[in-house]
């Protein structure tokens, strides 16, 4: 009977040992698949993500050209509306002129002026101002009504305490001409 006990013993060991191995490979098959997966869903997100980025870039692209259809004919009107770069001084006696009416005193700097998009060019200039708050006030009033295409920037006012009393506006400002 022991030899038959041992030959049990042994098929036993034997199914044990495939159990583990089966087990064991299964575990490992499973781990390395799951990380195959994670990856993949990675790759599907990402994917996703970059298709809904181009979608909306797309749906931009398709506003931005009825837009252009829409405004095109107008772009004649507007650069027409734009001076050309030998009214840059007409442009710097305007500003003379508001300061003047509005008893403001004025410095003006130039910058730069660049090339900007085809056949225009931007003026950057520096403006100091100094009055008081109101007279202040009262210019940038006539600077909104400018007849020329112009952008104020970086505004900063100082020394408005009082009302009466002297303050300082420093501003950038750029002017749109032709070339």
């Amino acid at each position: 009977m022991e030899p038959a006990k041992q030959k049990f013993k042994i098929k036993i060991l034997i199914k044990l040992a495939m159990v583990i191995l089966v087990l064991g490979l299964g575990i490992y098959f499973s781990y390395f698949f799951a990380q195959k997966i994670d990856k993949l869903s990675r790759k599907v997100i990402e994917s996703q993500s970059m298709i809904k980025n181009l979608q909306s870039l797309n749906e931009m692209k398709v506003k931005l050209h009825e837009d252009y259809n829409y405004l095109k004919p107008y772009l004649d009107k507007v650069s027409n509306f734009l001076p050309k770069e030998e009214k840059l001084v007409e442009i710097i006696s305007w500003l003379e002129s508001i300061a003047s009416t509005t008893t403001v005193s004025q410095k003006l700097q130039i910058k730069e002026i660049s090339s900007y998009k085809d056949d225009f060019k931007k003026a950057d200039y520096k403006i100091t101002l100094d009055g008081t708050y109101n007279n202040i006030l009262n210019y940038l009033k006539e600077f909104e009504y400018s007849p020329y295409f112009v952008r104020m920037n970086n505004l900063s006012i100082s020394s408005i305490n009082d009302l009466e009393k002297n303050a300082k506006l420093i501003s950038d400002i750029t002017f749109f001409i032709k070339k």
